[in-house]
């Protein structure tokens, strides 16, 4: 229960810290700001809250997880010419503080069903 807790408490300081940083030193974009710090808010409560899933070393899959979002902010955003380099970055935080984001809400999807996996068939062979 504690850890659960100090995972959203870590998550909203994260969150916080991460919109103002951006907002004071990067990009002056109210809505672009607010909806990092909750991206990034997000990212990390996920993150934390199945901690051992992310330190298992060796896994192709975490290391595409990282990999994937880092060269899209990298190298898809950089292209777009129309934007000021301040929005580039704060793009490109936005994208990667997404695809984390997004891992999470995977992992914890997967953990449900597998989860869901074995109650039912618990309970399927004690009916039979």
């Amino acid at each position: 229960m504690v850890r659960r807790i100090a995972a959203a408490l870590v998550g909203l300081v994260v969150g916080t810290v991460s919109a103002t940083a951006v907002y004071l030193l990067v990009y002056p974009n109210l809505g672009v700001t607010v909806l990092l710090g909750a991206v990034y808010a997000l990212a990390v409560w996920l993150l934390l809250r199945q901690w051992s899933v992310w330190t298992t070393s060796g896994s192709l899959w975490g290391d595409a997880m990282g990999g994937v979002p880092l060269a899209v902010s990298l190298f898809g955003v950089q292209f777009v010419h129309s934007l000021s380099d301040g929005a580039r970055l704060a793009m490109s935080l936005l994208i990667i503080g997404t695809g984390f984001a997004m891992a999470g809400f995977g992992v914890e999807l997967a953990i449900e069903a597998v989860s869901r996996e074995r109650v039912e068939s618990t309970s399927g062979s004690a009916e039979g």
